[in-house]
């Protein structure tokens, strides 16, 4: 429930994601049983309010990233992170896993970091398996959303059931069930 994101501050996709993990821990807040945090965060105890996020101004360079992680780990006790695609470079996630920070995101680095959990990614071949008897059957011109799914998962770090939940959730997202 440590959770964190380095994300490009003038990017209004980067905002649009960072919303959106704020929504998805807002909306699993109410499952998770209250240890050292509170349930809901107040203007006194917002350092350890999750998710943490760190937009980061264009002008700042790659080479400083690390110095921001570790502020978001050390001080804001973030143990989980997903950094926001145009900030993922192989050097920095391979960092972040030397401090043995847990990693999602939605490509997979080659050669796979320390510490990556999973990959979250459009489901291609479902989608092509939902959509295959309307192709079967001529029609062309289809507009056929793809689930989305894990990959790349790393079973020591995300065991069955717990895919077999996340599977759930992002299946729920694709069905409008949980608005992000």
């Amino acid at each position: 429930y440590r959770i964190g994101m380095l994300l490009p501050q003038e990017d209004a996709d980067a905002q649009r994601a960072l919303q959106s993990f704020k929504n998805g821990m807002i909306y699993f807040c109410g499952s998770c049983r209250p240890f050292r945090f509170p349930p809901f965060c107040i203007a006194e105890n917002l350092l350890f309010c999750h998710p943490q996020a760190y937009p980061i101004p264009a002008s700042e360079t790659a080479d400083r990233y690390g110095g921001i992680a570790n502020y978001l780990i050390n001080d804001r006790e973030v143990d989980t992170m997903y950094v926001y695609p145009s900030m993922a470079k192989d050097d920095f996630l391979n960092y972040l896993g030397t401090l043995g920070v847990l990693q999602i995101g939605i490509t997979t680095p080659v050669p796979r970091p320390a510490g990556w959990v999973a990959t979250i990614q459009a489901d291609l071949n479902k989608a092509i398996q939902q959509a295959w008897s309307q192709i079967l059957a001529g029609q062309s011109g289809l507009n056929i959303p793809s689930p989305l799914g894990l990959s790349d998962v790393d079973p020591a770090l995300m065991p069955p059931g717990k895919q077999q939940n996340a599977q759930l959730i992002l299946d729920a997202l694709m069905a409008g069930q949980i608005a992000p």
